[in-house]
């Protein structure tokens, strides 16, 4: 089969290196002028992990595993501790350079956003991009995330949640604070107002912060980097000067803004020969850190799909079948994980939920 993926993103290369091996033709087409490596970065499960492992030299594949979880008041007071299956935590442009040499650069068409689709009877017969290119396939896979252009062809304009929680990430080189607990995720919870800092190394001597909050504690828009840090020193007067010392390390060059939204589960991830995967056709809010993990499920699970039936359409519908019910549940868990984290008054520490799903197969469980 000649497959078309759009997007060179986790979910698109996962997919696109599974179907080269089994024979097919894939190329993929990239909006971006070179390897899409924007982006801080993510935890992956350990269930993604294996499937990770599975593509290539596992000694290559990169990031820093983490089994503990501590959460804390600002104060410094210790409000949650709990040894986890171990995660990994992972640049995204290292697991895209992991990712490009086992697909093949080649293949991969960079500045090249889709334009359109060119249909005889209904179904798709070619794909054809701004960049002027015009490729034939016989599916068209559209891996180009939350603002899928694959997505619309098929669906229309998506209806996203609003804007209620802005997530700032940023990255820092600390050794000396990583070396005291390499493999500890570390969070900082407001009790009062919905406010939160956290931090994950992602290396032996990088790690990665983010300040996630209510948007009306800080409504300025942000327009220069310098708006970013200034936010950030704004919104944590009240933490720890430990904290402090990690943002003042931050080089904001690096650092951006995430405006945290979803969109309802689709009632399908496919239309004729067009079929979806990652954040393209389900998105859930980042409190669940489960977003990578089902990118690459995604992958595999359309891959397996695509060798087990007989037909496109019994493919994708049982693709779908096997996915939606997961995905949907890490959807309506990250709004609930979500509204705990406005209304944080009252809640008893019992109440609290850890922000890690504990199995990404089955139903959205914390952590506990």
């Amino acid at each position: 089969m000649r497959i078309v993926i759009i997007g060179a993103g986790i979910a698109g290369l996962v997919f696109g290196i599974r179907m080269r091996r089994r024979g097919h033709q894939v190329t993929i087409h990239e909006r971006a002028e070179g390897i899409p490596l924007h982006g801080n970065a993510f935890m992956v499960h350990g269930e993604g992990l294996e499937m990770l492992r599975s593509l290539g030299d596992t000694n290559l594949l990169p990031g820093q595993m983490i089994d503990r979880f501590i959460m804390m008041r600002p104060n410094g007071e210790v409000i949650r501790q709990l040894d986890m299956d171990p995660w990994q935590c992972v640049k995204r442009s290292d697991l895209i350079r992991f990712l490009v040499p086992l697909f093949g650069e080649d293949n991969i068409h960079f500045g090249s956003p889709l334009s359109h689709f060119n249909y005889e009877e209904g179904k798709a017969v070619s794909a054809v991009f701004e960049d002027g290119r015009v490729e034939p396939g016989d599916i068209f896979v559209g891996a180009d995330g939350r603002l899928s252009k694959v997505r619309e062809t098929i669906f229309g304009e998506t209806s996203f949640s609003d804007v209620e929680v802005n997530e700032i990430l940023g990255l820092v080189r600390d050794p000396a604070l990583i070396s005291e607990a390499p493999s500890v995720f570390h969070k900082y919870q407001d009790g009062e107002r919905g406010l939160s800092f956290g931090f994950i190394p992602y290396s032996s001597d990088e790690l990665i912060w983010y300040i996630q909050y209510d948007v009306r504690l800080w409504p300025t828009p942000f327009e220069t980097k310098d708006d970013i840090k200034q936010a950030s020193f704004g919104l944590l007067q009240a933490f720890p000067d430990s904290v402090k010392a990690v943002i003042e390390k931050t080089d904001f060059e690096t650092a951006y803004l995430w405006k945290t939204r979803d969109f309802n589960p689709l009632p399908r991830f496919h239309e004729s020969n067009r079929v979806l995967i990652g954040d393209a056709a389900h998105l859930a809010l980042p409190f669940t850190s489960a977003g990578t993990t089902n990118a690459i499920y995604d992958a595999q699970a359309l891959a397996d799909c695509l060798e087990s039936h007989p037909d496109l359409d019994s493919a994708f519908t049982h693709y779908y079948q096997q996915r939606i019910e997961a995905v949907s549940e890490h959807l309506h868990w990250g709004r609930q994980l979500k509204h705990s984290f406005l209304h944080p008054q009252g809640q008893s520490l019992d109440a609290l939920q850890t922000p890690l799903i504990s199995k990404l197969t089955g139903k959205a469980e914390s952590v506990r």
